[in-house]
């Protein structure tokens, strides 16, 4: 198994990464140990981050995941991938996932799609800006001709297609509208990620499969941090502006995951100012009656105050009185 042929990124041991997840480390550690036998299931894929900041873009629940050994990634957005693939991928590919991969040439081998998809995704080949955008018009008009096709009774455009359950119809319509304000200097850059947490999922797993046949040594990809797009992603309602990730289709080099430190001092906080509030109310009683007579005295004050002033306002105009006359 070579790793030298390219320039890959590698993640060192003892490194730590970053993910935003509800769920808890050890529904994540199970889940990912699922089905051990088929390498290139979506249990084990995952989205990380090499930085906590650009985790928190989508969430405060972080996850920390220490690395155990050496990880190699492909460098996404520098080199064009070669895809060694036959025309079967596996059980969990069958269905939706193929079904989506046709929007990307109806008729075409296994591996032209790929390429395909990989180019759209990443700017690469000859899809600059504007080839992207024909692409995303292209894939709309064809969820519109087969609004027949259905699977587990849904529409290719009511495809959830995203982690906070976004329909393909929606982040298709998203994508076009921003690529409809670009002018034309906009349309001919290259080497805009253009990111579709459906659509990535299964380039990763053609990846997955193309490295049992043809292996680079890789465990997935990685795209560096500050790496700007003119697609810009939305995710919560928040513009994700760096598109920095690790994405893996091979987990195995990750230790189970831990709860933030800075999510667990929160939690103490939260609970230190519980336990404030609490006491508070046990002495409130007694403070109550000092309360009154300190609100009293500051009354006497203000009307003592009040009859100097208006003693002092009655003299002067005595004074302006006599000075007239």
């Amino acid at each position: 198994m070579s790793i030298k042929k390219y320039d890959l990124k590698k993640i060192n041991r003892d490194t730590k990464l970053y993910k935003t997840t509800e769920y808890d480390c050890d529904s994540i550690f199970d889940y990912m140990k699922l089905d051990r036998n088929e390498p290139c299931k979506t249990n084990k894929m995952i989205w990380l981050s090499e930085s906590e900041e650009r985790a928190k873009f989508y969430g405060d629940q972080i996850k920390i995941f220490n690395v155990d050994s050496e990880i190699y990634l492909w460098k996404l957005m520098e080199e064009p991938y070669s895809f060694f693939l036959d025309n079967y991928v596996d059980n969990e590919f069958k269905g939706q996932m193929q079904i989506l991969l046709r929007l990307f040439g109806e008729g075409e081998i296994l591996k032209d799609q790929a390429k395909t998809l990989y180019n759209f995704l990443t700017g690469s080949g000859i899809f600059n800006v504007r080839i992207q955008f024909d692409m995303l018009k292209n894939i709309r008009s064809q969820l519109t001709e087969k609004d027949n096709i259905t699977f587990d009774n849904k529409t290719l455009g009511q495809f959830k297609i995203t982690p906070d359950n976004k329909t393909l119809d929606d982040i298709i319509n998203d994508y076009i509208a921003i690529g409809d304000t670009f002018d034309e200097e906009t349309m001919n850059q290259t080497k805009q990620r253009l990111s579709i947490y459906g659509f990535d999922q299964i380039l990763l797993k053609l990846i997955c499969k193309s490295e049992q046949t043809s292996p680079n040594g890789i465990h997935g990809w990685y795209i560096p941090k500050d790496t700007t797009t003119v697609w810009v992603e939305v995710v919560n309602d928040n513009v994700v502006t760096d598109m920095e990730e690790i994405a893996l289709f091979n987990n195995s080099s990750l230790s189970k995951c831990e709860l933030s430190l800075k999510k667990a001092s929160l939690k103490k906080k939260k609970r230190k100012k519980s336990k404030r509030k609490k006491k508070k109310k046990k002495s409130s009683k007694k403070k109550r009656f000092t309360k009154k007579r300190k609100v009293s005295k500051k009354r006497k004050k203000y009307k003592r105050l009040t009859q100097k002033g208006k003693e002092w306002a009655k003299s002067m105009s005595n004074y302006m009185k006599q000075k007239r006359k």
